[in-house]
């Protein structure tokens, strides 16, 4: 089974039913910080971006318990 069917699907279109590009995004993390992200995503055989990916999609999740 890959980490993907573990992820949650988004809608890749937005209210008025056009199609929304993925966003991209740059941010700097402390040496350590990004090494474990690469163990992470060794050991769940994928992709640091989808690590970074899955643990935004959870933030979000959690923050909208704390601000709804």
């Amino acid at each position: 089974m890959h980490a993907d069917e573990h992820m949650p699907q988004k809608s890749l279109y937005n209210y008025q039913g056009e199609r929304d590009a993925p966003k991209r995004i740059t941010a700097s993390l402390p040496q350590e910080d990004y090494s474990k992200l690469e163990e992470i995503a060794y050991k769940k055989r994928v992709s640091v971006a989808w690590v970074i990916r899955e643990a935004v999609t959870e933030y979000i999740q959690g923050a909208k318990d704390e601000f709804e």
